[in-house]
């Protein structure tokens, strides 16, 4: 990771509206206190830390992207803001992408940090209930400590933060933004189930607007039906169980699929 006097790493949202992620707050569950790392003090500082800075909505900063759950930072603005020594500061980065919590993208003059399951950590509070969500989940409070208990609570069929911002990022896109509410009115209640589909929103790494068109490119081209892959995402709970990322297990799907006898023959 290389070190960087960046200015503050914050970014802009893409309205330009102003510094985002200095207002409001992050919300820290209970069951941080089962985390692997819990005991190691500078390491439950510097991960607090990284929650706080971390963009909660997709932005731009001189150019560069920060999606939600990413920050622009480096070793000496992090040893400045948290006050621990960098030796520990690197030590630490390392643990946290071996086991997953972090990836690092690392340049010249910065390095881009990701929270892997930011969603999942991540909460708002829903001032009409007072009830603690991430976008339309609530945490069930009389379940056990994982990700599978969190459940869906999305009577009026209210999209997640992340599709709110992707598709008011690209509405302007006439030619694909349709398609894409579709898609997300089908993760939100409207399919075959009549309910939002608990398991695919779970997923850390959602569908991005611009992955949803690849997607559907890579669909059209085999001749396979897009709501059908969906479909089978959709009854398949247990599958999703084991995935980080909507984009990349498509893909798969599709690479399998054009195995099959039915697609292999057009």
């Amino acid at each position: 990771m290389k070190p960087a006097n960046t200015s503050n790493s914050i970014s802009r949202g893409k309205n330009n509206k102003g510094w985002q992620a200095n207002n409001g707050f992050v919300v820290l569950h209970r069951k941080f206190l089962s985390w692997e790392w819990y005991q190691n003090s500078s390491m439950v500082h510097l991960f607090i830390h990284l929650l706080l800075k971390a963009n909660h909505a997709d932005g731009n900063w001189q150019g560069h992207e920060i999606k939600r759950g990413q920050l622009m930072t480096g070793l000496n603005k992090l040893s400045h803001e948290t006050g621990i020594k960098i030796p520990t500061i690197r030590t630490n980065l390392n643990k946290l992408k071996s086991t997953n919590e972090i990836t690092i993208h690392s340049t010249n003059r910065f390095s881009l940090i990701t929270l892997v399951k930011y969603d999942f950590y991540q909460c708002y509070v829903n001032t009409s209930t007072r009830q603690l969500t991430n976008g339309t989940h609530s945490i069930n409070k009389q379940g056990a400590t994982n990700n599978n208990n969190i459940t869906i609570n999305n009577k009026d069929g209210e999209h997640t933060p992340f599709y709110k911002n992707e598709i008011e990022a690209n509405k302007e896109s006439t030619e694909w933004i349709k398609a894409y509410i579709d898609f997300v009115d089908f993760l939100h209640g409207k399919n075959d189930i009549k309910a939002p589909a608990a398991h695919i929103l779970k997923v850390p790494r959602q569908l991005s607007f611009e992955e949803f068109v690849k997607i559907h490119n890579q669909c059209t081209s085999s001749g396979i039906e897009l709501k059908d892959l969906f479909n089978s995402m959709l009854n398949t709970p247990d599958y999703t169980k084991r995935i980080t990322s909507l984009f990349l297990t498509l893909k798969n799907w599709i690479r399998r699929l054009k195995k099959q006898p039915a697609y292999a023959q057009q």
